[in-house]
């Protein structure tokens, strides 16, 4: 079964619960459902690194080179990615110890990075009122010194 069968699945059957007035087991589905996703992120995550790597070794029979654009697009969905993760942890935990996000994580930051990230990719694309331009000096002002 797909993952995208499986949340199907999943979100129905807690629906289901959820229409029947049984909020704790469409929470319980929802929590499993969050933590299958969570482990097929990461799976994606070592399987995307594994074939960066393989394209940096330049083995045999893979296809050529990432361009800086694709390099740069793994890396904005990586961090949009942990930072998802972290906020569907606190909406379904709370707090972590006396803090609201993982100290690890810092989701806030994680998602500026991705639009900043996602802005250089667009660097190259026109912005006629320099809003992007804008946006991004101020994600590079935010960011600096973090990471």
């Amino acid at each position: 079964m797909s993952i995208h069968d499986l949340i199907s699945e999943k979100t129905g059957l807690a629906k289901t619960y959820a229409e029947d007035g049984a909020f704790h087991s469409a929470a319980r589905v929802l929590e499993d459902l969050a933590t299958l996703v969570s482990r097929h992120a990461m799976a994606c995550d070592v399987a995307v690194a594994k074939f960066c790597s393989q394209q940096r070794e330049g083995r045999p029979g893979t296809r050529t080179q990432l361009s800086e654009k694709q390099v740069l697009a793994l890396a904005a969905a990586s961090q949009a990615s942990e930072a998802v993760a972290e906020l569907l942890r606190h909406a379904r935990e709370g707090e972590w110890l006396n803090s609201e996000f993982h100290p690890d994580i810092e989701p806030l930051e994680k998602l500026c990075d991705a639009a900043k990230l996602t802005a250089e990719i667009l660097s190259d694309e026109p912005d006629p009122d320099g809003d992007r331009n804008q946006l991004a000096g101020a994600l590079e002002k935010f960011l600096s010194g973090w990471a």
